[in-house]
């Protein structure tokens, strides 16, 4: 495997998968704070799910168009995939390239890394104190 573009990696093949699901799993913890923010704000379930699922299309299609923008690597839901780093370079093709995030210019995991969990605090902060704040009875 190839580390940030960079680094070779031998290693076992199931390294690699729980890499991959460990990445999945903070992806789909993003998209729960998401839903979960969202759901505080407006006290909508069914409102919070259609908005997270339209920011999941939203994504997949603002990654592959705008991955080669500069600017782009601070726009919150390109770094949430962070099995892309452990992946090589080779530009997917086919059904795999609608689902699979580009290396994005002047990024590394770390990057990524902090940022994702950055919002996923932000998100479950500002999810905490609006709860808090709320008249539940």
């Amino acid at each position: 495997g190839v580390f940030n573009g960079t680094s070779v990696i031998y290693s076992h093949p199931i390294v690699f998968c729980i890499f991959l699901l460990l990445s999945l799993f903070i992806k789909t913890f993003v998209y729960v704070s998401i839903a979960t923010m969202i759901s505080v704000i407006f006290r909508s379930y069914t409102g919070s799910s259609m908005v997270s699922f339209g920011i999941v299309i939203v994504t997949l299609i603002l990654n592959g168009v705008l991955a080669t923008k500069s600017w782009f690597k601070y726009f919150p839901m390109a770094n949430f995939d962070l099995y892309k780093y452990f992946t090589t370079t080779q530009a997917a093709t086919g059904f795999k390239a609608i689902f699979s995030s580009p290396l994005i210019i002047d990024t590394n995991f770390f990057f990524s890394f902090l940022y994702t969990f950055g919002l996923i605090i932000l998100f479950n902060a500002i999810s905490f104190f609006l709860f808090r704040r709320k008249d539940i009875a």
